[in-house]
């Protein structure tokens, strides 16, 4: 999953430019997660986005970098999704 996690629904993502369902279910799934964590982890040179304009950053790229049925999901559970992102931000 690790080396297609930067495949984009549209084809064109990288390494393998694979296109919607030719990219791994696990690998569509680690792409939004990956996305939602990096942009509300704050890395050195910037400030970390809220969870908010995260899950609007990724809601917007729904059917050109991620696969709208893995976006609908991830929608349905967001209030889960940030309870364990904050948890595991503040090691509980």
């Amino acid at each position: 999953m690790v080396g297609w996690h930067h495949e984009r629904w549209d084809g064109k993502g990288y390494p393998d430019r694979l296109a919607g369902r030719s990219i791994p279910l696990a690998a569509r799934i680690v792409s939004v997660c990956d996305v939602l964590d990096a942009m509300t982890s704050p890395p050195a040179h910037r400030e970390a986005h809220s969870w908010d304009a995260a899950v609007e950053a990724v809601k917007s790229e729904s059917g050109t970098a991620f696969d709208p049925d893995v976006i609908d999901a991830t929608l349905r559970c967001l209030d889960e999704l940030k309870s364990i992102s904050q948890a595991s931000r503040h090691g509980d």
